[in-house]
């Protein structure tokens, strides 16, 4: 998959939410490559990192990359279009692990009809 802008098989749901969104070839690609990052079978090609915190504390900004062949590609415009990202790429809340909480959201998105405790790969970050 080193050439995400030829087209590929995806599994239904991926098309469709690819479809819902408006996403391009390469947009629906790389969706792919996250809805295989965040399975436990593909562990260490998700890479998610927590870039500045609000000074009340309450919201950070989170960037998310993703390892495809050989590159890292950024595929944080991605969270903004699932709506886990806010349009600043933040996410707000405290007293939590924010950056589970995205990849959290991120499978349960993916792969609706799984539960995440035996099947959620565990992020990295950079």
């Amino acid at each position: 998959m080193k050439n995400l802008n030829t087209q590929i098989k995806t599994p239904k749901h991926i098309n469709k939410l690819a479809l819902d969104l408006g996403l391009h070839n390469f947009d629906k690609n790389l969706l792919y490559v996250l809805y295989k990052a965040v399975h436990n079978s593909y562990k260490d090609q998700l890479f998610l990192r927590v870039d500045t915190v609000s000074k009340s504390g309450m919201s950070r900004t989170i960037e998310c990359a993703v390892i495809v062949g050989d590159d890292i590609i950024n595929a944080t415009y991605l969270l903004k279009e699932l709506k886990i990202l806010d349009k600043r790429g933040s996410i707000r809340g405290c007293g939590m692990d924010m950056l589970f909480e995205v990849s959290y959201q991120l499978f349960y998105i993916l792969h609706p009809n799984k539960k995440y405790q035996s099947n959620l790969s565990r992020y990295r970050s950079y």
